[in-house]
């Protein structure tokens, strides 16, 4: 006959192992300490730490990227380099190079991926970019910057310098083409100082540099000297300024307002509106098509298209059956 005490030990053995049996069945131990050593484990990571280190990444047997910082550490598990007050060069697939500079920012050897973030800038040959964040794929050569972007670009062809602000840019530098959105303002300067510019407003400019052209989408704006003109629609042709063809043209919604100064001193506000509109640098004419109406002090002028002489109260208008001019104060 077993004793009271051992009696006690066997029932209290057999209660403790029932509890472990529906405590294994029913319990959750996703969140047990064994599991958290487990994830720490896991979680931890083979790092470098440098101070004042310089990298230099060769592929293909080519010069890929060079970086230098103050501090540098490297993600060996990932493959990322992580750093801070970085200065240093990249290549794009055809060998043209691109400055770059930042706060801090990382990189990626996997991906070919440079992260850029706080006082960006972005520079090659023809053009420079300013941002508080950018991304640069390497290997396609594609960047995208974003906030308080200013970007400068040179026209070797025309030779003019075009500068540009906005919310967001996307560029594609092997083929020089940029993408801007977001609260677009800039300026076109022509190299003689004599030669008029263009200022520009808009929600999204597309720069095609091989092509000479920009085109303008959304709430579009216009400005030259005491014209200013505006659509939702528009087009800069960077080639044909000093070519008897457009070099602007703006299109669905088209209003005109320019401040004439007539040879006798006096001031006119001329008022117009039409469908399309094209600008002649070269001839300093504006013509307006698609139903145009201008008002020129008590004169309403209507016809099949319109053409206004820049700075000149001289009105040509085409009716489709008869040509004539209306000048103001009969001048």
């Amino acid at each position: 006959m077993f004793h009271p005490k051992h009696t006690v030990g066997i029932y209290l053995f057999f209660a403790g192992c029932t509890f472990l049996v529906l405590y294994s069945l029913f319990a959750d131990f996703s969140e047990s300490i064994w599991d958290k050593l487990k994830g720490i484990s896991e979680k931890k990571k083979v790092m470098s730490h440098f101070q004042s280190a310089s990298v230099y990444y060769v592929k293909g047997g080519r010069p890929y990227l060079f970086l230098n910082s103050k501090g540098l550490s490297i993600d060996h598990d990932e493959g990322v380099v992580f750093f801070t007050s970085p200065t240093g060069n990249t290549f794009t697939s055809d060998g043209e190079e691109v400055f770059y500079q930042s706060k801090m920012g990382n990189f990626s050897q996997k991906a070919g991926t440079l992260k850029l973030v706080d006082e960006v800038i972005l520079e090659t040959e023809n053009s420079k970019i300013t941002s508080d964040s950018l991304n640069y794929t390497i290997n396609e050569g594609m960047a995208i910057s974003s906030g308080n972007v200013k970007s400068y670009l040179y026209v070797p062809k025309s030779k003019d310098k075009i500068y540009i602000n906005s919310d967001k840019l996307e560029s594609n530098i092997p083929k020089e083409l940029a993408d801007y959105r977001g609260n677009v303002k800039g300026r076109l300067v022509r190299t003689r100082s004599y030669e008029e510019g263009v200022q520009f407003k808009t929600d999204h400019l597309f720069f095609n540099l091989p092509q000479m052209e920009a085109r303008l989408h959304g709430d579009v704006s216009l400005k030259k000297q005491r014209l200013t003109a505006t659509s939702r629609e528009g087009q800069l042709f960077l080639e044909n300024y000093n070519k008897k063809l457009k070099y602007f043209s703006l299109r669905s919604d088209v209003k005109v307002r320019e401040r004439v100064v007539t040879t006798d001193g006096k001031v006119i506000i001329r008022r117009a509106y039409a469908e399309d509109l094209e600008g002649l640098m070269k001839e300093s004419m504006i013509i307006l098509t698609g139903y145009p109406k201008v008002y020129q002090e008590s004169d309403v002028i209507r016809g099949n298209k319109i053409i206004l002489h820049e700075d000149n109260s001289v009105i040509e208008v085409d009716d489709a059956s008869s040509n004539f001019r209306v000048k103001s104060n009969g001048k």
